[in-house]
């Protein structure tokens, strides 16, 4: 979410500059924890489906982040953007968080109405 609000006009700067490093400059996340996400994932290890694959990301955001690797199969050089988030877990939080926002919102309008 930050990363989408450091891109609204409609916000103060403050915000928008104190959030922009969500969009490039996040620490990455650390490579063991990749080898586990392709395993759940992919179903495969790192090493079985690339034949190089640097640990070192080449660019990091909050919400992925990108790696050079060499893929086994099809013998090219690519770049691998591994996504952090997992979906069904964020559709679970957001749909929680709006409905108990939508409730505070309601019980907030029949105070002042």
């Amino acid at each position: 979410m930050g990363q989408h609000m450091a891109t609204l006009v409609v916000l103060p700067v403050e915000w928008t500059t104190t959030m922009k490093i969500l969009q490039d400059r996040c620490e990455p996340t650390p490579y063991s924890a990749l080898e586990n996400l392709f395993l759940v994932d992919m179903g495969a290890p790192v090493t079985e489906l690339f034949d190089d694959f640097d640990p070192t990301p080449i660019g990091v955001a909050s919400l992925a982040q990108v790696h050079v690797g060499h893929h086994r199969a099809s013998g090219q050089k690519v770049a691998v953007k591994v996504s952090l988030f997992n979906i069904s877990r964020l559709r679970q939080y957001l749909k929680k968080q709006l409905s108990s926002n939508i409730l505070t919102l309601r019980n907030f309008a029949t105070l002042i109405w």
